[in-house]
C-alpha cells in the first residue's frame, strides 16, 4: 500500500498487488493464488484504499481455475472465458462469486510477458468495463490450451515402451467473453506506455506458424458500468506527462537504438571499432545515471519527508495490526534468498526504484498518476462537495503495497 505525496494533490491511499503466477493445488489442497490475493485485498480494503493496481507484468499464467476465481474478486458471478476445441465445440467458465470483494477504481498493469491466464483475467476485466488496462502495446498472445499425451498408450501392446516419451498437443483455443480470441493479438491495453519490450520479438506472433486469431459468438454478460471509461481524458494527461518525463524519453531513445541495432543485424569484427562502440555505450549510460541521480536528489530535497509513504504487505504480515514500511525490507527479505555481505558504503535497504525520482520506477509512477486521474474523473458529486458531510476516514506469492 502507498500514500501519495501532498505535492500531487490531496493524499490518496492506493493498493498495489503483484502476482507473479496463477498458482494452485491441482489435487484439491489449500494452495491458491486467489485465496492469497483475497487476504491481501481485504486488508487493503480495511486500510481504506481509494484505488487499486493489479500488476500482472511478467506473469506467464498458470491455473485457469485460479484466473476465474481471481476475476470473481472484482466482478459478480458471470462468464469469464470461453474455449473452442478442434471439433468446434464451445465451452465456457463462469465466476461463481455472488458479489465482488473489491468494487473501487482499478487498473490492471500488463506487459509483453503477461501471458495465458494473465490475459484471460485482463481481457475479462476489460470486457466487463471493470478496470482500465495499462501497459505495453499488447500482452503475449498465448491463447491456446495444451495437454500431454503419453505415446506409450498408442503403441502396440508388446512393443518396448520405456523410451516412448510424451507429446504436448494443442487441443483448444481461449476466447474472450466478448468473442475475440486472446491468441496472437493478446490483450491491447486501453492506455499504452512506452516500453523497450515492444521492440523485441516477444509474443506468440514471433513464433513459427502460430495459430491465427479468430472470433466466436459472444456470451451474454452485464457490464460493470453502462458507459465506457473516459480513456480520451486519461490519455490527454498521460501524453502530457510522458512528453516532459525524462525517464520515458530515455525509454523511447533506448527503444529506437535497439530497433536500429536489430534491423542492422551485424557487428563489426574490427577490435578498435568494437571498443569505440563499447565506450560510447558506457559513456551514455553513465550520463543517464548521473542525470537521474541529480533529478532524484532534487525531488528528495524538495519533498524532504513528504514523499511517497510505501508499506509492504505479505502473506506473513497481512494479519498483523501494524503496517510495515517498505524501507525496512532488505534485498534478502524481498527475494527470500541470502545475499553476499556488502561493503559499509553500500546500502542494505536499497529497493529497485530507489535510484529513480520519487523512489519509484517510471512505469509504476505513471500508473499511479493514471489511477489518480481515474479516481478524479470518475468522482461523483457528493454531499461532501457542499461541505455538509463528515470528513472521510484517512485513507513467487503475491505481495501488496
Amino acid at each position: 500500500m502507498l500514500q501519495t505525496p501532498p505535492e500531487m494533490g490531496p493524499p490518496l491511499k492506493l493498493g498495489w498487488i503483484n502476482l507473479s503466477n496463477f498458482y494452485g493445488d491441482m489435487e484439491g489442497g489449500t494452495v491458491s493464488a486467489s485465496a492469497d490475493v483475497e487476504r491481501l485485498l481485504r486488508r487493503l480494503i480495511k486500510e481504506n484504499i481509494q484505488g487499486l493496481v493489479f500488476d500482472l507484468r511478467d506473469n506467464g499464467g498458470g491455473s485457469l481455475d485460479e484466473a476465474v476465481k481471481l476475476t470473481g474478486l472484482f466482478v459478480p458471478s458471470g462468464p469469464v472465458v470461453q474455449a473452442k476445441d478442434w471439433r468446434g465445440s464451445i465451452s465456457w467458465k463462469d465466476s461463481e462469486a455472488e458479489k465482488p470483494v473489491y468494487d473501487g477504481p482499478m487498473i490492471v498493469l500488463v506487459n509483453k510477458a503477461s501471458a495465458s491466464a494473465s490475459e484471460i483475467l485482463a481481457a475479462a476485466l476489460q470486457d466487463y468495463r471493470r478496470a482500465v488496462i495499462v501497459g505495453d502495446s499488447s500482452t503475449f498472445g498465448k491463447g491456446t490450451v495444451q495437454t500431454i499425451l503419453d505415446v506409450a498408450r498408442y503403441m502396440p501392446f508388446f512393443s518396448e515402451k520405456s523410451r516412448a516419451g510424451s507429446l504436448k498437443v494443442t487441443i483448444q483455443k481461449f476466447y474472450r467473453i466478448a468473442g475475440g480470441s486472446t491468441q496472437l493479438k493478446g490483450v491491447v491495453p486501453d492506455i499504452h506506455l512506452p516500453s523497450r519490450l515492444d521492440v523485441l520479438d516477444i509474443g506468440e506472433g514471433s513464433a513459427k506458424n502460430p495459430l491465427p486469431y479468430d472470433t466466436i459468438p459472444a456470451r451474454k454478460f452485464g457490464p460493470w458500468r453502462p458507459d465506457a471509461f473516459p480513456i480520451e481524458d486519461l490519455l490527454a494527461s498521460v501524453k502530457s506527462r510522458i512528453s516532459t518525463n525524462s525517464e520515458f524519453q530515455i525509454i523511447e531513445d533506448d527503444s529506437k537504438r535497439l530497433k536500429e541495432r536489430i534491423a542492422k543485424n551485424s557487428v563489426t569484427l574490427n577490435l578498435a571499432e568494437r571498443e569505440k562502440e563499447r565506450l560510447e555505450v558506457e559513456q551514455r549510460r553513465d550520463k543517464i545515471n548521473d542525470d537521474r541521480a541529480k533529478r532524484a536528489k532534487e525531488v528528495a530535497d524538495r519533498l524532504k519527508d513528504n514523499g511517497f509513504k510505501v508499506y509492504r504487505l505479505t502473506l506473513d504480515n497481512v494479519d498483523k495490526p501494524d503496517l510495515v514500511l517498505e524501507s525496512t525490507f532488505t534485498k534478502e527479505d524481498s527475494t527470500g534468498m541470502r545475499t553476499a555481505r556488502k561493503d559499509d558504503d553500500e546500502e542494505e535497504n536499497v529497493t529497485d526504484g530507489s535510484k529513480f525520482p520519487y523512489g519509484i520506477e517510471p512505469v509504476k509512477l505513471e500508473t499511479i498518476h493514471i489511477l489518480r486521474d481515474l479516481i478524479q474523473v470518475e468522482r461523483k458529486p457528493t454531499t461532501a462537495d457542499k461541505g455538509t458531510a463528515k470528513p472521510a476516514a484517512p485513507a513467487t506469492k503475491p505481495q501488496a503495497q
